[in-house]
């Protein structure tokens, strides 16, 4: 995913923007905060103003949502 990101970056045209919509996951019992993870991604590899907001509760566990990340370049 850090290569995916990586390209991504250098294809992304200066002051464009990227938008994902991605779910956070739970396996027994561990939360895996994917929102937070790309979050973390985008900022690695330069990009600016990254945003994360919940978007929609899943209808499986009470915990888990799905997020719109957007970042800008």
């Amino acid at each position: 995913m850090v290569l995916h990101v990586r390209d991504l970056f250098d294809v992304v045209k200066p002051n464009g923007s990227i938008h994902y919509i991605v779910g956070n996951s739970k396996f027994y019992d561990v939360m895996l905060p994917v929102e937070e993870i790309f979050a973390t991604l985008f900022r690695s590899v330069g990009f600016k103003d990254v945003k994360v907001e919940a978007i929609r509760k899943r209808t499986s566990k009470k915990e888990l949502f799905e997020y719109l990340v957007s970042a800008r370049k």
